[in-house]
């Protein structure tokens, strides 16, 4: 006598496929997270600190600084000379070019240490384009020599910010604690799988 398969009850089948739609969701958004930067560009393009500071003045604070009298101008320079504000131009300080880390990591553009006009220090990168990649950083340390996670930790690094675009221009404010009296090395670096993605040497600026 043949006998008939039975199937589980529905009820059962479905209390299997429940959990697991439950964690495919959140599997699936760190697959996307990790893997779609290598397909997608974020494209970026920040003025210079200065400019964009100017840029920033509407039309009628512009009108009402060209119209201030004598005695406002006279409190301005009182405060400059308070603040250590003296007008001048940025001041490059050191400068360098970026250069991928290996054939699947590829970098290009020029890094630049500026010095404002108000002592403060800012990185900008020009022309900038990196391998793109999840949660990339932009590492700052003391030394001429950067190739992997562990040449990062035996020269210690200042963690300036997470890049902000793979392509284009842009500016990462400096701690003002920050020692650059010797060899200076900007590192893209990916903080999840710890890998280098892009170096640039900097040298005193001519």
């Amino acid at each position: 006598m043949s006998q008939t398969a039975t199937r589980p009850p529905i009820y059962k089948r479905r209390s299997v496929l429940i959990p697991a739609a439950v964690l495919a969701v959140p599997v699936l958004a760190l697959a996307w997270w990790l893997g779609s930067p290598l397909f997608l560009d974020t494209v970026v393009d920040e003025a210079f600190p200065a400019v964009a500071d100017a840029s920033a003045m509407d039309d009628t604070a512009a009108d009402e600084e060209a119209a201030a009298d004598e005695a406002a101008a006279d409190e301005a320079a009182d405060s400059d000379a308070v603040t250590g504000s003296t007008g001048a131009a940025p001041v490059a300080l050191y400068s360098g070019s970026f250069t991928g880390a290996d054939s699947s990591h590829q970098g290009s553009g020029t890094a630049t240490i500026y010095q404002l006009d108000d002592g403060s220090r800012t990185l900008r990168f020009e022309d900038f384009e990196v391998t793109n990649g999840p949660d990339l950083h932009v590492l700052i340390s003391p030394t001429d020599a950067i190739g992997s996670r562990e040449d990062l930790e035996a020269a210690g690094y200042s963690d300036l910010s997470g890049l902000k675009g793979n392509i284009g221009n842009q500016n990462y404010e400096l701690p003002p604690d920050l020692d650059l009296t010797g060899p200076v090395t900007i590192t893209i670096y990916c903080d999840p799988f710890h890998v280098v993605f892009a170096t640039a040497t900097l040298t005193p600026a001519a």
